[in-house]
């Protein structure tokens, strides 16, 4: 229930399309209720007449509208394919910023994680010392990156691939929250091996 809460929360609040929807929504409904004439004449003292319901429903229409139109229109107001600054314009280019960043969270874990295998099915390793400290000084900043990435550019993810980039995003989530708490564990959230295949082919 408190991620479900969480996620609707982040969904409402999250960007200038997601707060002007709510806006919208918030507005209808005080439409509706009368709120509006209420605050305006206890404020000011100033009677106004009551608003037609049709007017509180098409905000509230509209407020909806907008909300599906934000999570329609990818956010490229952030994210760039170089460091010229030129703007992602497909998928490729967003799989090309993403590679060495998950190149380098696999270096990382290849060479000094709790087992020693590239495959996790290695010896494992007892002294860990540097896994903590580079997990969180590399791996989390990547992870920071990547989430970055995804987030402002879902609307470049084909469909085919959204389960296994929402899987990458709770990942990262799920171990941030790992390495700031050991306490917190996340088998159901362990990284998805097929986003490195996608990424690795669209890359090229």
């Amino acid at each position: 229930m408190y991620d479900f809460v969480l996620k609707f929360a982040k969904i409402l609040i999250g960007n200038a399309w997601n707060r002007a929807a709510l806006l919208l929504v918030a507005a209808g409904v005080a439409a509706i209720n009368g709120v509006i004439q209420y605050v305006v004449a206890a404020v000011a003292n100033i009677a106004i007449p009551d608003t037609p319901p049709s007017v509180g429903f098409g905000l509230i229409c509209a407020g909806v509208g907008v909300l599906v139109l934000g999570r329609l229109i990818p956010d490229r107001s952030i994210a760039f394919a170089s460091s010229e600054g030129s703007p992602i314009q497909d998928f490729g280019d967003l799989c090309r910023l993403l590679k060495p960043l998950l190149d380098d969270n696999y270096r990382v874990f290849r060479n000094f994680g709790p087992n020693s295998g590239a495959d996790s099915l290695g010896p494992v390793r007892h002294n860990l010392a540097a896994w903590h400290e580079l997990r969180a000084s590399t791996i989390v900043p990547n992870n920071t990156r990547i989430r970055h990435l995804v987030n402002s550019n879902r609307g470049l993810v084909p469909k085919q691939f959204w389960l296994v980039f929402e899987e990458l995003i709770s990942h990262i989530d799920a171990f941030e929250a790992h390495v700031k708490n050991d306490k917190v564990e996340y088998p159901n959230n362990q990284f998805p091996n097929a986003v490195v295949e996608i990424v690795n082919r669209n890359a090229k």
